[in-house]
C-alpha cells in the first residue's frame, strides 16, 4: 500500500495491510522517532522508505541500526518535472551507490512520483508520460549494468501519465492512486 505519511502508514498496518511503502523522505525530529517506533513495533510488517538523499539515507540507516534491523528503501526519481527526488541516470546511480555503505539498507529499487500533469492538455500529458516512461527504462538499464542490482522495483505513478509510462520495458509496477478508484475528476482528463 502506497502511503505519504508516516501515522497513515501505522493505521494501515494496524487494519493488517502488511506491505507499506512511505512515499516521501523523512527528516524531521518528530516523524523519524515515529517511524522508528513503527519499524521496532510492527515486526512482520514489510515497510519500504523513499529516499532521495544522502542525509536522508544517513537518517535512515540510524534509524535502522539503532534498532538492529534491515530497512529497505526506494530512490524517487525526478523523470523531468522537477516534483522531487534525484535525476535519473547517472545521479541515481551514484546515490545508490553511495547509500550501499549503510549496511542495515537494503535497495528495493526506484520510483517516481510524475504527477502535476492534471489539465496540461493530451500531448503534453502523453508527452510527460513517455518521457517518465523512458527515463525510468534508461535509469534501470544503467543500475543493472554498474551494479550487481538485478531484480528490484521500477515503479511508476501518476493518473494522467501511467497509461503511457507503464508501457516501458522494466516498469513493473503502477502505484493506486487516483486511477485505481477511477474518480469522478478523471473522467475530464483529456486523452
Amino acid at each position: 500500500m502506497y502511503c505519504i505519511f508516516t501515522r497513515r502508514s501505522r493505521n494501515l498496518i494496524k487494519k493488517w495491510i502488511k506491505d507499506v511503502f512511505i512515499a516521501y523522505q523523512i527528516l524531521g525530529p518528530n516523524n523519524l522517532k515515529y517511524l522508528k517506533n513503527i519499524i521496532d513495533y510492527y515486526e512482520n510488517a514489510n515497510i519500504t522508505i523513499a529516499v532521495d538523499s544522502y542525509v536522508g539515507g544517513y537518517k535512515l540507516q540510524q534509524i535502522a541500526e539503532s534498532l538492529k534491523k534491515e530497512v529497505k528503501y526506494l530512490i524517487e526519481v525526478d523523470t523531468g518535472l522537477k516534483r522531487g527526488g534525484v535525476s535519473s541516470g547517472e545521479k541515481t546511480l551514484n546515490l545508490i551507490k553511495k547509500l550501499n555503505a549503510f549496511h542495515n539498507l537494503k535497495f528495493a529499487g526506484i520510483f517516481t512520483p510524475a504527477g502535476h500533469v492534471y489539465g496540461f492538455g493530451a500531448e503534453k500529458v502523453k508527452e510527460f508520460g513517455c518521457q517518465e516512461g523512458k527515463l525510468m527504462s534508461e535509469t534501470v538499464v544503467l543500475i543493472r549494468n554498474k551494479t550487481s542490482y538485478e531484480d528490484f522495483k521500477v515503479s511508476v505513478g501518476s493518473t494522467p501519465t501511467v497509461w503511457y509510462s507503464a508501457k516501458y520495458p522494466h516498469i513493473n509496477e503502477i502505484r493506486p492512486g487516483n486511477y485505481v478508484f477511477y474518480q469522478q475528476y478523471n473522467r475530464k482528463i483529456p486523452g
